[in-house]
């Protein structure tokens, strides 16, 4: 009777510790699991970083394209030919009528060059950016971020976590 009481005492303990290595194994696999997930939203953060900054320097040669259009459209304007051949200036008012009209063609094309949002996949994660004139917003499933940037030099500024759901 002495020997079972010992050998069930030893099962018992036994049978504590691989209790407690299951837990433990079933706590780090569910832990391992998150750091997954934190991991590929981290990485899907990264690669919007990088589709925005990709996306600065489209925006600032579509700016120098538009501007390159606009200057060579002005000088195409100061000037008339009149019946003698010579050049003259124009009428003001149409002057003024042509540069208000380019101005706000201008304007037109800058916006459309940089309002096209874009959504795209990357593990599993959707991400959705919508592009403004000094930030845009990006949506990564149910986070939202807010990147802060010049088109003229290329930079993000800063980058800030507007709402985690």
């Amino acid at each position: 009777m002495k020997n079972n009481g010992f050998f069930s005492i030893y099962a018992l303990m036994w049978l504590n510790i691989v209790t407690i290595a299951a837990v433990l194994i079933i706590a780090s696999a569910v832990s391992l699991k998150n750091a997954k997930q934190n991991m590929l939203l981290y990485d899907a953060q990264i690669a919007s970083i990088y589709r925005t900054k990709e996306r600065l320097s489209q925006m600032k040669q579509c700016m120098i394209d538009i501007e390159q259009n606009y200057t060579q459209e002005d000088t195409d304007t100061e000037f008339e030919i009149d019946t003698d051949g010579k050049e003259v200036f124009k009428d003001a008012d149409k002057e003024n009528e042509t540069k208000i009209e380019l101005e706000f063609d201008r304007q037109a094309q800058e916006a459309a060059c940089i309002s096209k949002p874009e959504t795209f996949i990357y593990h599993d994660i959707r991400i959705s950016i919508e592009y403004d004139e000094e930030s845009c917003m990006i949506h990564l499933n149910n986070k939202q971020l807010q990147l802060s940037y010049s088109i003229s030099d290329e930079s993000i500024n800063d980058l800030v976590y507007i709402s985690v759901k």
